[in-house]
């Protein structure tokens, strides 16, 4: 636990600084970056994981068998975070800015795809289905709980992360353990006075 505190407050926050402003980056793009560290929190779970490999798990499943959330997880809450301080704080022109870029990977988009992943870690009933990033900082303008609802959000997709990482890391140690006690067979070929009168049949 101290580690995996140390490691979220000296690495885990630089690895996500500022990655809430990006654009034009793709799901490829953060993949890679989200497991750019997947070494090193693999070994902080070497005690965990014990005989199971670290490449059955993803990086944000590692994360969670230590009680961190994954990066992509931090930069979902992070960029909603910054979206209600934006909301209040950036210029006209920044704005203006965001509107006018309609890429495909654009800021507004991962802000909707932010959003759907909040109303996925929370009750349907908390907040409304909303697929026009307009429509989203529209709700994060008025809403005065948006920040105690990021924070419930990141620990609900932490449980549910490490409730599957747990249930996996159970499934491959029962498969370990099953493997031991069911060797493989050997497999036997045809003998040679089967295969002549086979032949001789076909003869």
């Amino acid at each position: 636990r101290t580690k995996s505190a140390v490691y979220a407050a000296l690495v885990m926050s630089r690895h996500t600084y500022n990655a809430h402003t990006w654009a034009w980056v793709s799901e490829k793009d953060l993949v890679q970056w989200e497991n750019g560290i997947r070494a090193q929190v693999a070994a902080l779970a070497k005690s965990v994981l014990k005989h199971v490999p670290p490449f059955h798990f993803t990086t944000a499943e590692i994360c969670a068998l230590i009680g961190l959330n994954g990066p992509q997880d931090l930069l979902h809450a992070n960029r909603l975070r910054y979206a209600k301080r934006a909301i209040q704080t950036a210029p006209h022109a920044m704005w203006s800015f965001l509107y006018a870029n309609d890429h495909e990977n654009s800021w507004m988009t991962w802000l909707v795809a932010s959003y759907k992943w909040l109303r996925v870690h929370l009750p349907l009933v908390a907040i409304p289905d909303l697929d026009e990033a307009g429509d989203v900082l529209a709700f994060i303008a008025i809403d005065e709980k948006w920040k105690g609802r990021a924070k419930a959000a990141l620990q609900s997709c932490l449980r549910f992360t490490a409730a599957n990482a747990f249930g996996k890391l159970w499934t491959s140690r029962l498969q370990i353990q099953v493997s031991r006690f069911a060797p493989l067979t050997e497999q036997v070929g045809p003998s040679a006075e089967k295969i002549g009168r086979a032949s001789c049949r076909e003869r």
